[in-house]
């Protein structure tokens, strides 16, 4: 609690509180220190400092003020925060937003005692008292805030739009298992006409929706993503944003971003991947040359990604910092779900001690073990 007295001024006292609790803390701590001050001065020469409350701050930290009468003076607020300026018809800044007034233009006398020790007793007991209120404050409002998290991230509701396969929102589908959050796996069934050929794909439910513009977010295609009513485009957008929302991005910017490197370097062994698999050209490779690319694939180039990807993993078990994040999640699809030859791979990449770790603990997490049981058979 923090009092100002420099002369006749007349103040505005308000309150930054979000309960009924905090008023009477406010107040307790008022009466208490105005009480012990005049007790303290009862047979001193004292002046009185008329307060109108009409622009007295009160925030976690102290009491601060302006004065209305003399707008560009400063003055001195005897709790946690040293010094304030007053402006004139501008009242102070707050820490947090929400502003509760706690008295309505009620003439307060503060006595003012010029015996240097008795104010500097009262001084102690204001910060004192200031400091308890701070604490009280400080642990509303955390609580607050958490229950204030907690209540948004349930309210969201979660429709995943993609055709019946895995494709490329089997990374958002593990997120939602993991985090354990519900959500609808909306999936379009196709069938083609021809086997195989996708010249003959036909998908009815996929069209009307295009036609009705359902995924304009994402220019006509799958997948999308709708938050509430509101739509996101973009496998990788949507995997980034679910896992900032499931806090699955790493502990700070830093971790975020080498999450975010780790998912790159993963997508470019996908591509060179999916070279080494197919043609460049629209015609397929023949089979004498597809079977020579895949086995120089397995035998040569897959070990050096890997002993590359190794030395990007941090040194705490995970691929980034010291918990699961999307990262892990990228490194151990691609080798348990990316290519052709899963048990070729997994004797590759076994080689390389942290690469294994990522993958044996991703594998071992409950999320992805339910998933990996209950998931539809899809055909790709």
């Amino acid at each position: 609690v923090t009092i100002l007295m420099s002369g006749e001024s007349s103040y505005v006292l308000s309150h930054e509180t979000p309960s009924t609790k905090s008023h009477v803390v406010v107040a307790v701590a008022l009466v208490v220190a105005t009480g012990t001050y005049l007790g303290l001065s009862s047979t001193s020469p004292m002046s009185f400092l008329h307060v109108a409350p009409s622009s007295i701050r009160i925030n976690p930290t102290s009491i601060v003020a302006r004065d209305v009468r003399h707008p560009h003076s400063v003055v001195r607020t005897l709790g946690l925060r040293p010094f304030a300026e007053a402006m004139p018809n501008q009242q102070m800044s707050l820490d947090m937003a929400r502003e509760v007034t706690v008295a309505q233009r009620m003439p307060i006398s503060i006595p003012h005692v010029g015996l240097p020790w008795m104010s500097s007793l009262f001084v102690l007991l204001s910060a004192a008292i200031g400091g308890a209120m701070a604490f009280h404050f400080k642990a509303q409002r955390r609580s607050q805030t958490e229950v204030a998290m907690m209540s948004t991230s349930g309210e969201n509701t979660y429709k995943l739009r993609y055709f019946d396969a895995k494709g490329v929102v089997e990374l958002s589908r593990f997120m939602f298992a993991i985090a354990d959050v519900s959500y609808e796996d909306y999936r379009y069934k196709f069938s083609f006409g021809v086997p195989g050929d996708m010249r003959t794909i036909q998908k009815p439910e996929f069209d009307a929706d295009k036609a009705e513009g359902v995924f304009d977010t994402n220019m006509g295609r799958l997948p999308v993503l709708e938050v509430n009513g509101t739509r996101i485009a973009q496998s990788k957008t949507i995997e980034r944003y679910l896992a900032r929302q499931f806090g699955f991005m790493g502990s700070n910017e830093i971790e975020a971003a080498q999450v975010d490197m780790v998912c790159e370097h993963v997508r470019d062994i996908k591509d060179r991947y999916q070279k080494a698999k197919t043609s460049p050209s629209p015609m397929p490779l023949p089979p004498q040359e597809r079977d020579a690319a895949m086995e120089k694939w397995y035998n040569e180039d897959l070990a050096e990604w890997c002993a590359k990807l190794e030395k990007c993993l941090g040194s705490e078990g995970w691929a980034v910092g010291s918990k699961f994040s999307l990262a892990d999640l990228s490194i151990w699809a691609l080798f348990a779900d990316g290519m052709d030859k899963p048990e070729v791979v997994q004797g590759v990449y076994s080689k390389y001690p942290g690469l294994k770790n990522v993958c044996d603990s991703v594998a071992a997490l409950p999320g992805v073990q339910q998933w990996m049981q209950t998931r539809p058979p899809t055909p790709f």
